[in-house]
């Protein structure tokens, strides 16, 4: 059962105890139990997928699917001391074969053998300059009139945006972008008709106090490029410890 904590703790607190440090209080007490929680949930689907497999070749199959990401035929093969044939079908020719080999060996019956082979792997192989193999060449390479390779690569700086719960019952926010300074002024739009800007040649904006936690985070920026770097934001708040950092004004 998936349960929401941040609502729970809240509509089970009387009306006159619905303070913003309670909240929080009981939120941070609580955290633990929360990720414990969540934890089971994802323990009780896996042990419940996991409990469907058995030793038939269409459930090795899923189960090698489910596990690995790999499609795979299995067939019979009575060609040598070998019982069947697992046929690895996925267009990606590398893959852990220790772990491939495990899953098959726990689900598989105990008294068959098998062999792996990668059924999408075809090789071809032209030979063209025959050469003496007797005769001893030596290749000398020398470069000149260099040309400079252009492209059209800029790197990417994100930008994301910070939040601090104070013990008077405000809220610290401010936009960064990590550390690397913009090239041009950015402005940015946050949930609940917040504002920030990073001037250029700065990574951080100026620091911005609440008293109600904003419905949500970074919805824009502006500009998104410039001649020196492409900007992308992350739409979550970040929440920060108590401490605090020094580097915002």
């Amino acid at each position: 059962m998936q349960i929401d904590w941040k609502r729970h703790i809240v509509y089970n607190l009387p009306l006159v105890m619905r303070q913003p440090r309670i909240v929080h209080l009981l939120r941070s007490l609580l955290a633990s139990l929360a990720d414990l929680h969540d934890r089971a949930q994802t323990w009780r689907v896996e042990s419940l997928r996991r409990a469907r497999y058995d030793s038939s070749s269409i459930m090795i199959e899923r189960m090698i699917f489910d596990e690995m990401g790999l499609e795979v035929v299995i067939d019979n093969f009575d060609a040598g001391s070998y019982d069947f044939r697992v046929r690895i079908l996925s267009e990606q020719t590398t893959y852990d074969e220790a772990r491939l080999r495990a899953l098959i060996d726990k689900y598989k019956a105990a008294d068959k053998r098998y062999l792996i082979g990668n059924g999408n792997v075809s090789y071809t192989v032209i030979y063209q300059d025959y050469t003496c193999e007797k005769t001893d060449e030596r290749f000398s390479v020398e470069y000149t009139a260099y040309v400079c390779e252009k492209h059209d690569y800029k790197e990417t700086v994100t930008i994301r945006l910070y939040g601090r719960n104070n013990n008077d019952g405000s809220i610290e926010l401010y936009a960064s972008t990590g550390g690397t300074p913009v090239a041009s002024t950015i402005h940015i739009t946050a949930a609940s008709a917040l504002s920030f800007t990073i001037n250029e040649e700065e990574s951080t904006s100026r620091l911005t106090i609440i008293y109600e936690e904003p419905s949500g985070g970074i919805i824009s920026i502006s500009p998104t490029e410039d001649s020196t770097y492409k900007y992308k934001f992350e739409p979550d708040i970040i929440w920060l410890t108590s401490t605090r950092d020094t580097s915002v004004r």
